[in-house]
C-alpha cells in the first residue's frame, strides 16, 4: 500500500510533533545506565491506619443529623500514618465500613466538626490526619472492619 502524505498535510504535523514529544522527553537520547534505584518505589505511599475507638450505637445529641429510617450511626476514631517521603492524598471515601453480614457502607457525609476527618485530606511525608467517621448501617447490623482502598489496594482492618 502506498500512502499519499501530500494529501494529507495533517499526518505530517502528527508525525512531527510524535517524534518531537519522544525526543523532548528523553526518548531517542542519552543512554541511562541499567541497574541502580528503582524509580518506581519513589512512587509509592505507605501508610498505616490505626482504629482507636469505636462508638456503637452513636447516641445522638444537639444539632447532631438523625439517621434515616432503620439505620444508625457508627462512630469510628481512625489515625492515618502517612510512612512515605511523598505526600499523600486520602479520601474518606476510601475507607468503608464493613458489617458482620459482609455488607459494606461509605461514610455520611451530613457530619461535620473538628473531630470528623475531613472528605479530602492530603498528609505530609511523615505526617499524620486523626479523627473520626461516622457511618449509617442498618438498626440490625453490627460494625466489624473497616476496609481501606487508600492508593488503589483492599486492606481489612478489624475493629476493636
Amino acid at each position: 500500500m502506498k500512502w499519499n502524505l501530500t494529501a494529507r498535510p495533517g499526518i505530517m504535523l502528527a508525525a512531527a510533533l510524535v517524534v518531537a514529544a519522544a525526543l523532548w522527553s528523553g526518548c531517542g537520547g542519552e543512554e541511562e545506565p541499567s541497574g541502580g534505584d528503582a524509580q518506581l518505589g519513589e512512587l509509592e505511599t505507605r501508610h498505616v491506619i490505626e482504629v482507636s475507638g469505636v462508638e456503637f450505637p452513636l447516641e445522638g445529641g444537639d444539632g447532631m443529623p438523625s439517621p434515616d429510617s432503620g439505620m444508625q450511626f457508627a462512630l469510628i476514631d481512625v489515625a492515618i500514618i502517612n510512612e512515605s517521603s511523598r505526600e499523600l492524598v486520602v479520601s474518606a471515601a476510601s475507607l468503608q465500613l464493613e458489617t458482620d453480614d459482609g455488607s459494606t457502607y461509605g461514610f455520611d457525609l451530613e457530619f461535620e466538626g473538628e473531630s470528623i476527618l475531613p472528605a479530602l485530606s492530603t498528609i505530609g511525608p511523615g505526617g499524620e490526619a486523626s479523627g473520626s467517621l461516622v457511618f449509617q448501617i442498618p438498626l440490625d447490623a453490627r460494625p466489624t472492619a473497616l476496609i481501606d482502598t487508600i492508593g488503589g489496594g483492599q486492606d481489612r482492618i478489624e475493629l476493636p
